[in-house]
C-alpha cells in the first residue's frame, strides 16, 4: 500500500480515534501504533526486505552487497511502529 492510499482511507475515520495495527487478516493479534519513520528498503527476495536504517553506515551496506547504493533497487518507504 502506498502512503497516499492510507491517507485516503484514514480520511473516513474519526481523527480522535486510537490507531492499532492488526497482525494479520484473521485478527490474530493487535498492537498500537505510536510513531512513523521514513526509510529506504531493498527487496532481496520474494518476502524479505532490507532496510537502510539497519546498517551502521552507507559504507557498511555497500561493503555487504559489493555495490554502490545507487546500483541497488532501493525504494522509499514509511514505517509505522
Amino acid at each position: 500500500m502506498k502512503a497516499k492510499e492510507l491517507i485516503k482511507l484514514l480520511k473516513g475515520v474519526d481523527p480522535e480515534s486510537e490507531v492499532y495495527m492488526q497482525k494479520d487478516s484473521e485478527g490474530n493479534g493487535y498492537r498500537s501504533i505510536c510513531g512513523v519513520d521514513q526509510d529506504e528498503a531493498l527487496k532481496v527476495d520474494y518476502e524479505e526486505l532490507v532496510f537502510l536504517s539497519h546498517y551502521e553506515s552507507l559504507q557498511d551496506l555497500e561493503d555487504y552487497y559489493g555495490e554502490n547504493k545507487e546500483n541497488l533497487d532501493f525504494f522509499s518507504c514509511t514505517i509505522l511502529y
